[in-house]
C-alpha cells in the first residue's frame, strides 16, 4: 500500500524529491529512499536530476507504471462501488461528505 501511495504522489507531482515523498507519506527520508529503491527496481519510477538544482535527485513515474496505477485505481473504484451498491444514494452522499470533511481536516491540521 505504501508503494502505491508513493507512486500516486509521484504521479501527481512532477520532479518530487525523495525528501518530499517522505514528507508526503509522513516517513523519514531513509524510509522514503527504501521505497523509491524498490519502485525503481520494479521499473515504476526513474531518478533524474532536478531541473532547478543539479545537486538534487528527483523521481518521476515511468511509462511502465502508468497502466499499473490505472489498474489499481480501477480495482479500488470497483471495490467501493460494490461496497456501496446496496446503500441508498442519500447515505452514500452523507459518507462522501463526511470523508471530504475528514480529508480537509487532515490537510489543514495535519496527521498524527
Amino acid at each position: 500500500m505504501i508503494e502505491y501511495t508513493a507512486l500516486k504522489k509521484v504521479n501527481e507531482n512532477k520532479d518530487m524529491t525523495i525528501l518530499s515523498i517522505g514528507n508526503e507519506l509522513n516517513i523519514t527520508k531513509s524510509g522514503a529512499s527504501k521505497i523509491v529503491n524498490r519502485l525503481e527496481k520494479k521499473g515504476y519510477i526513474i531518478r533524474i536530476q532536478s531541473p532547478l538544482d543539479g545537486r538534487v535527485c528527483c523521481v518521476q513515474i515511468s511509462e511502465q507504471a502508468k497502466p499499473v496505477i490505472n489498474k489499481i485505481e480501477q480495482k479500488y473504484v470497483g471495490y467501493l462501488e460494490n461496497m456501496f451498491k446496496d446503500l441508498d444514494p442519500e447515505k452514500v452522499d452523507n459518507i462522501k461528505e463526511s470523508l471530504d470533511i475528514l480529508v480537509d481536516l487532515v490537510h489543514t491540521q495535519g496527521f498524527i
